[in-house]
């Protein structure tokens, strides 16, 4: 888990409203602090109650979001 593009998007002042993994997804709508969400999926190995995000969202929700951009990242395997 690198999450190269969510680093590069967010030093570059993007606000990163979602964020899913294998086992879930995080969502918050003013930004999640990227560099806090990446050492709580290196400690508990998912996205999935990282703490300043503001609710859970499905796999159909993180598409229908109002954003300016979606970039799907995934790593295979």
């Amino acid at each position: 888990m690198k999450f190269k593009v969510v680093r590069f998007l967010s030093k570059r002042g993007y606000i990163i409203m979602a964020v899913s993994d294998s086992r879930g997804r995080v969502y918050a709508r003013k930004g999640l602090n990227i560099e806090k969400l990446i050492v709580h999926k290196k400690q508990t190995r998912t996205v999935v109650e990282f703490l300043q995000a503001t609710k859970k969202i499905t796999n159909q929700q993180i598409w229908e979001q109002l954003v300016d951009m979606v970039a799907p990242a995934a790593l295979e395997n």
